[in-house]
């Protein structure tokens, strides 16, 4: 099934991309988790991946976008410059994965943990954010404009740059180390009443 997989891996078809997803499944069941698909092909409307772990896999390259995501795990995975644009995200857990020049354009997230991963050089731009856990992640060179960040924990994070954070469309209540959001409030000085981020979790 592993030999099957990398064989279709590639291929951008609604019906071989819903065999991938038959193909991961199985192996999961078969308590395969890991897998290493570059550049792996896994898009469109209609494509859904529900109640799945990748844990210690390689998906650099990957596209998935316009997908829907339920109840998936990522775990020690990389995710260099894959494409989540215009996914669907519910019940998803990224843990210590590399999610560096991600792409997450237009992404809804609700209820998405990234606990520990690296997304330096990502793109969140207009993605819904909304109460994400970001705690202990990287954000070197990341852009958020005109993402929602309302309510979004952002403690403990490396490199993070209230600059970046302050072209997101909403930070409001904003969960961020004390630095961080005494910067936001410098920036937005002019505008600090339509902002009312805290400084505790």
């Amino acid at each position: 099934m592993i030999d099957e997989l990398g064989d279709i891996s590639k291929y951008n078809e609604s019906q071989v991309n819903l065999k991938k997803i038959g193909l991961f499944r199985r192996l999961n069941e078969l308590g395969i988790k890991s897998f290493s698909l570059q550049r792996m092909e896994l898009s469109g409307e209609g494509i859904e991946i529900r109640s799945l772990e990748f844990i210690d896999s390689d998906f650099i390259g990957a596209r998935m976008e316009g997908i829907y995501m339920n109840d998936v795990l990522f775990k020690n995975t990389n995710l260099h410059a894959v494409s989540f644009d215009n996914t669907t995200m519910r019940n998803v857990v990224f843990e210590n994965c590399k999610l560096s020049n991600v792409k997450m354009n237009h992404v809804k997230c609700k209820n998405v943990t990234f606990k520990g991963c690296d997304f330096t050089g990502g793109v969140l731009s207009n993605g819904q954010f909304k109460s994400c856990d970001f705690r202990g992640g990287r954000f070197d060179k990341v852009k958020f404009t005109g993402a929602n960040l309302n309510r979004a924990n952002m403690r403990d994070c490396l490199c993070i740059n209230a600059e970046d954070i302050s072209q997101a469309k909403d930070i409001n209540y904003l969960v961020a180390d004390v630095s961080v959001i005494n910067e936001l409030k410098r920036i937005n000085q002019d505008n600090i009443k339509y902002y009312q981020i805290r400084d505790t979790a």
